[in-house]
């Protein structure tokens, strides 16, 4: 860190804190049984979100006291995912909330403002210095309570906390609106794009092109223009098919394209993370080999129905057991059939109504084969698809303006943080008193407690 302004200082974590302490252990519940306790979800944008709590019934009485959160305590996340590791919330007046498990509760000594202090972890946390400081394992990282004594924070004059923290409530309020205006544009660009594809697909889109009205009920959701040809989708299909359960035995560094579920989870054939598989025997590779235009469509797992199309040839690509490869008999439906099977109110709605399992879905190739579907004739598909791409392009447009703002945002908010612990946020009073002595101060108090402390742990053992 630069040249710290004068009267400030600069210290380390555990020289601010009074005590770090962490939670109750215990299996949760969500339907409020027992007390109300804190987990990773009850964070959000650095508060504590009530409506995302854990209960935990079975507890010692006698301790539980002790863990009750009050105004001013900092929840850390220091084991969690690395997506959450460093995340903090702000125990803020009038909650009634216990300390759960897997966060740290960081508690200030007096003359350090807590809401700065949770400020300066999201500072740090978006730097990246707790990630770097971590110990990283398979999905999990954690940081233990020494290292995060060991980080070093600006400490500025109490008064001066207080000029600084109440800025940032008041600039960082702002942005954070502006963040949850912008948060709301994916799902209103996920509702447009099945609005296209429900136009699309049942003839709406094309009304006027056309010259008469959707009439046809397909299905209870599905309805389509009787000038529309119905048929059963095994009737357009040459092959449906997956992969084998003996494919993991041919995983290799290199060699054919093999195409997961995690391939086509955004509803498109992405290759930028993909799998390698030395080619197995010759029936097997001719059987489950990828074609230009053939549809991949999950079939197990959490993103069951998500579906692509392969647009462009490929010069040797296999599916997994969790992939549907199928093979139309007239690739010129292809581009419409993609519609189809990505429509709620069609094909993709078909399918999730005929898939089993509970916590993890699955489709067998006979559904996929039992769809209905209604086809235009080969002119009013061009002009659909044709449509189609104009709406979805303005719809990509806005995507990028969105992500390009919400990176701007981002940048605002360390931005903001950044001039704030450099004390460049407001302005100086040289009335106000040096934080070295706060820090003298603190010390003292806190060599006070270290005799009644030790005291206390001699009489429990």
């Amino acid at each position: 860190m630069s040249e710290l302004p004068k009267g400030w200082v600069l210290t380390k974590f555990g020289n601010v804190l009074l005590s770090l302490n962490s939670g109750l252990n215990g299996k949760q519940n969500k339907t409020g049984e027992g007390i109300p306790v804190s987990r990773i979800e009850t964070i959000a944008n650095q508060r504590i979100d009530m409506t995302r709590i854990g209960f935990l019934k079975d507890y010692d009485e006698e301790k539980i006291e002790k863990y009750r959160l009050h105004e001013g305590n900092i929840l850390f996340s220091n084991i969690n995912s690395p997506a959450h590791l460093g995340k903090t919330a702000l125990c803020e007046k009038g909650i009634e909330l216990y300390h759960g498990v897997n966060l740290l509760r960081l508690t200030v000594n007096e003359g350090i403002i807590p809401s700065l202090l949770n400020y300066y972890c999201k500072y740090i946390r978006g730097l990246g210095e707790f990630s770097a400081k971590a110990q990283h394992a398979v999905n999990q990282s954690s940081l233990n309570q020494t290292k995060l004594k060991d980080f070093d924070i600006p400490i500025a004059p109490l008064n001066e906390q207080i000029r600084i923290a109440d800025k940032l409530d008041s600039m960082l309020a702002k942005v954070d609106i502006a963040q949850a205006r912008l948060d709301k544009i994916p799902n209103i660009l996920k509702r447009f794009r099945q609005s296209v594809l429900a136009a699309a697909t049942s003839g709406e889109l094309t009304k006027e092109w056309r010259g008469d009205s959707v009439e046809r009920v397909i299905t209870d959701k599905y309805s389509a223009p009787k000038s529309w040809d119905l048929f059963i989708f095994e009737k357009l299909i040459d092959v449906v098919t997956s992969g084998s359960r003996g494919w993991a035995k041919y995983y290799s560094d290199q060699g054919s394209t093999f195409i997961r579920a995690q391939n086509i989870n955004s509803d498109s054939l992405n290759l930028s993370d993909i799998a390698y598989v030395s080619l197995p025997e010759k029936a097997e590779g001719r059987r489950t080999k990828v074609e230009k235009d053939n549809l991949l469509i999950t079939i197990t797992g959490a993103n069951v129905t998500k579906a692509a199309r392969v647009s462009e040839k490929l010069p040797d690509a296999y599916v997994s057991q969790h992939v549907a490869l199928v093979k139309l008999k007239n690739n010129d439906l292809s581009p419409f059939l993609e519609l189809f099977i990505k429509a709620n109110n069609s094909g993709r709605g078909q399918l999730l109504e005929l898939a089993y399992g509970g916590g993890k879905p699955g489709l067998n190739l006979q559904n996929i084969k039992g769809l209905k579907v209604a086809l235009p004739s080969i002119e009013e598909q061009k002009e659909i698809i044709r449509r189609v791409e104009s709406l979805f392009n303005m719809a990509d447009t806005v995507e990028k303006q969105y992500k390009d703002a919400k990176a701007r945002t981002n940048r605002l908010t360390q931005s903001i943080l950044a001039k704030a612990f450099r004390g460049e946020l407001v302005p100086q009073d040289p009335n106000d008193e040096p934080a070295s002595k706060l820090l003298t101060r603190i010390k003292v108090e806190q060599a006070k407690l270290k005799p009644a402390q030790t005291r206390k742990r001699k009489v429990v053992q």
